[in-house]
């Protein structure tokens, strides 16, 4: 449909308004990629008729500006871009799921490598703004990508308009369709093999560690019935999610594992789909056991203690180098360890023993107890968990952000929900209160009962 001939011809007619107007549309979803207007730009600089200073700004100018706009869409629309014409076309559910966990890995490097892979530029934006990614960090990443991928799409151009004159492209035609014939048919042979469909930018995303590493998610991501047992126990204390005041002894462990499911992925359908809670856990949790004993691997004294021992005391244990990648995932593997505990098939209703009795003594009852910890999960800005924790004697509502734990302050987590986009953004998309709402009737009060008997 393009081709650089052809968007040369655009730009050299129409100036730079063309040449912003291309790379702005390109961002929004024009199914050509940014490269080739960059490149015929180029080439038009090194036959004189562009200037290269003014050129290089108003390209610079298209990018971002296209992505300010994408990085709002993402921003209101979330997952459900996908569906917007003319934008979500190009983008799929899976690839921004996948740049999130890359966000959540990598923070905000990945802003500025997405913009050297065509294939997740819009995806990279889109799931920036889903998250609600600080704006003006997104957007300095954004601008210095935008100008290594620029530049040196516009070199390209620039090397292309002196060296391939239009009577070499001609005597060199055969080679180059040769080339493209035998490019084409490598790429065919590689998907073959493949024998999966999958698009090629999700394959560069698992190369650069979107996915966690096997050992971290088998075999205890596939479980498909209940340890009843396990489950039925009210004592039960996850080796991942210690308390402070548990006084169950810990066991002896060289590092932080992935715990498995104590109900079916589909149990808690229809409040949580099953989808959601395969990729919540088997990704989103798993990465952050992956990524907390990667972080140890630079400080080996803290391996093997247990995980409420390093969070303590606003991480004091921590050296400095590491501090930032154990709040995010030391506080994201013990936040969803305990969240597993604290959900369930079959239960919801209303708090029950000394728990209950502390609600209604605290709060006034459970109702005033709901809409006080609505009203956190609602108002918490962007991600985080919204908390009911036991400090000193009393018990208080709060919201967290990010994967901040209630034991960085010193307080005892009883329940806590995960209001991350990634937790219900499937199902429920941008409609958080509906997802608090249907939360309440999988919170299984006994097991809350327990937590707080531990920490009387």
């Amino acid at each position: 449909m393009f081709n650089i001939t052809k968007i040369q011809g655009w730009i050299s007619a129409g100036g730079y308004f063309v040449l912003f107007g291309l790379l702005f549309a390109c961002g929004l979803g024009l199914p050509l990629p940014e490269d080739i207007p960059l490149i015929a730009a180029g080439a038009l600089v090194a036959n004189g008729k562009m200037s290269l200073l003014v050129a290089a700004i108003t390209a610079w100018f298209g990018i971002i500006g296209g992505d300010c706009v994408l990085y709002t869409m993402g921003k209101k629309f979330g997952l459900e871009i996908t569906r917007v014409p003319f934008i979500g076309h190009h983008l799929t559910k899976a690839r921004i799921q996948r740049v999130q966990l890359l966000f959540e890995k990598y923070g905000v490097g990945v802003v500025f490598i997405g913009r050297m892979f065509a294939g997740i530029r819009g995806a990279m934006v889109v799931a920036a703004g889903a998250i609600r990614y600080n704006f003006a960090t997104f957007i300095v990443a954004d601008g210095l990508g935008a100008v290594v991928s620029g530049g040196f799409f516009m070199l390209v151009g620039h090397w292309l308009g002196k060296n391939l004159t239009e009577e070499k492209i001609i005597r060199f035609k055969h080679f180059f369709a040769a080339g493209g014939i035998v490019a084409a048919a490598a790429f065919i042979g590689w998907i073959l093999w493949r024998r999966r469909h999958r698009p090629v930018v999700d394959h560069v995303i698992k190369v650069l560690g979107a996915d966690p590493p096997p050992q971290a998610s088998a075999p205890n991501l596939t479980v498909d019935a209940p340890r009843s047992a396990a489950y039925a126990s009210d004592r039960q204390v996850d080796s991942t999610c210690p308390d402070i005041h548990s006084i169950t002894k810990e066991p002896s462990m060289s590092a932080v594992t992935v715990q498995p499911l104590a109900y079916p992925f589909d149990a808690l359908e229809p409040y949580i789909d099953k989808q959601t809670m395969e990729i919540h856990h088997g990704k989103h949790y798993a990465a952050y056991v992956t990524n907390y004993n990667k972080a140890l691997e630079k400080a080996p004294q803290l391996v093997g203690k247990p995980l409420h021992e390093v969070l303590a005391n606003n991480l004091a244990l921590v050296p400095e180098e590491i501090k930032t990648a154990v709040r995010n995932n030391g506080g994201g593997a013990h936040n969803h360890s305990l969240f597993w505990q604290i959900i369930g098939p079959k239960a919801g209703g209303s708090p029950v023993g000394k728990l209950g009795e502390a609600i209604t003594s605290t709060f006034g009852g459970f109702d005033n107890f709901k809409e006080k910890f609505n009203t956190a999960a609602t108002t918490r800005f962007g991600s985080g968990w919204a908390w009911l924790i036991k400090r000193g004697e009393k018990i208080e509502v709060i919201s967290l952000p990010n994967q901040d734990s209630p034991i960085m302050e010193g307080a005892f987590p009883i329940i806590g929900l995960d209001v991350w986009e990634h937790a219900y953004y499937l199902k429920y998309q941008n409609r958080r209160p509906e997802y608090i709402a249907a939360w309440w009737n999988i919170v299984n009060w006994k097991e809350a009962d327990t937590r707080f008997g531990r920490a009387m």
